[in-house]
């Protein structure tokens, strides 16, 4: 994908209107389900990350919580 704008990338990677953002370390985490898979997707700086897969919402968000933790001590 090509994108000009990070905001328009951020969106693309919404995938559905019932998903929800997330606060975490002051971060928000768009997150949703899709077939049985969870979702996590956020920006920090000019970088999206993204974690996606057959995990419970609450592992996904303990793991991004320590992802973001440990970008913001870089």
């Amino acid at each position: 994908y090509h994108y000009t704008d990070i905001e328009d990338a951020f969106i693309s990677f919404e995938q559905d209107k019932g998903g929800e953002h997330v606060d975490i370390c002051g971060t928000s985490v768009y997150t949703s389900t899709n077939i049985e898979a969870n979702s996590f997707t956020w920006i920090i700086d000019s970088t999206i990350y993204k974690v996606a897969g057959s995990i419970s919402a609450e592992n996904g968000l303990s793991i991004i919580e320590k992802m973001i933790g440990a970008c913001s001590h870089e």
